[in-house]
């Protein structure tokens, strides 16, 4: 399956579910059409519009284990990145920025690594990974087992199994669910303050 067609998918899936996900009915994009109510129409717009985009990119998830597949290719960008960085920083750190051959010897590798883009792949899904675990977000931990899963399984296998839909889902409305507390927490504060 292309990239395009894993999209569409998502993109009608998350149209069909929106009105139970967010509990409001699609009534809010007629009105917000036809110029009525505009004010109470945006904000459900707005909710209904960002998830139909998350689910448009989530949906491009899947593919991860499939070496040229769309997101595994932006994902070893961040590998490439990534290690053009670490590299940098050890010149630095060893004192040897002023050598151009070594400058043009990390470009190489780091070029080299989108050769070989399984490796690439492989660093950016690891370094996602450690990411949302530093942010040891709930839920963190169901989406790193599912990267990790992702960094060493063959296409079409877990990320295209039931369980790691299950993990996936999991994971992402424990992430949301947290991160909306945090945003209740938040406002609470704003509003006593002012």
């Amino acid at each position: 399956m292309l990239g395009r067609t894993h999209m569409a998918i998502g993109a009608v899936a998350s149209v069909a579910v929106a009105p139970f996900i967010v509990h409001a009915p699609w009534d809010a994009l007629r009105n917000f059409a036809q110029g009525r109510e505009w004010q109470a129409a945006s904000g459900a717009l707005v909710v209904q519009a960002l998830l139909v985009v998350t689910a448009v990119v989530g949906s491009l998830l899947p593919d991860l284990d499939q070496r040229n597949s769309l997101a595994a290719r932006k994902v070893e960008r961040v590998g490439q990145v990534v290690a053009f960085v670490l590299m940098a920083a050890l010149l630095f750190l060893m004192h040897w920025q002023t050598h151009w051959a070594l400058w043009a010897l990390a470009i190489v590798v780091s070029f080299a690594l989108g050769a070989n883009s399984n490796i690439a792949r492989r660093i950016g899904l690891g370094i996602t990974g450690a990411g949302l675990l530093f942010l040891a977000v709930h839920g963190a931990i169901l989406l790193t087992v599912w990267i990790l899963d992702a960094m060493f399984t063959e296409h079409r296998t877990f990320t295209h199994s039931l369980l790691g839909t299950a993990l996936l889902v999991a994971g992402a409305f424990t992430v949301l669910d947290t991160l909306g507390q945090v945003h209740g927490c938040y406002s609470q504060r704003i509003m006593a303050i002012s």
